[in-house]
């Protein structure tokens, strides 16, 4: 039971205790900054798909275009975004195991001549190897 004694008489009564009034203060803090940190929250989450969108399609583009794009990235990034799930959906292709292989051509080391993968068809193996053996 809530009693007011003298302060009643001041007015200072208004039939709620103090500890009430406090609680109702605080709980109202609580939920504006709850409030804020979901808004934060969800403009980083935002911001990161926006990221994660402009990667991807930057991803499509030609390799020159990757290439000139991703040096101004900083390595960090490749650790916060998902580098290598995107990759592998960006530069999955076409082809599935058993169907030919699209023409291509490429120089030989000695820049002389040039070969074309539709001229070799049905010549003889054609093997590629991307790397180095050194």
């Amino acid at each position: 039971m809530l009693r007011c004694g003298r302060s009643y008489a001041r007015g200072d009564c208004d039939g709620v205790h103090p500890n009430e009034k406090d609680t109702q203060v605080l709980n109202a803090q609580v939920i504006s900054i709850a409030t804020k940190l979901l808004k934060i929250v969800g403009a980083v989450l935002a911001l990161y798909a926006v990221i994660a969108a402009a990667l991807f399609a930057i991803m499509l583009q030609s390799p020159d275009k990757f290439a000139g794009t991703m040096k101004y990235v900083p390595w960090p990034a490749f650790v916060v975004l998902p580098f290598k799930p995107l990759w592998n959906v960006a530069r999955k292709g076409h082809l599935a195991v058993g169907d030919m292989a699209p023409d291509f051509s490429l120089e030989s080391p000695d820049h002389k001549n040039t070969f074309q993968l539709s001229s070799m068809r049905g010549e003889k193996p054609v093997v590629l190897v991307f790397g180095s053996y050194t």
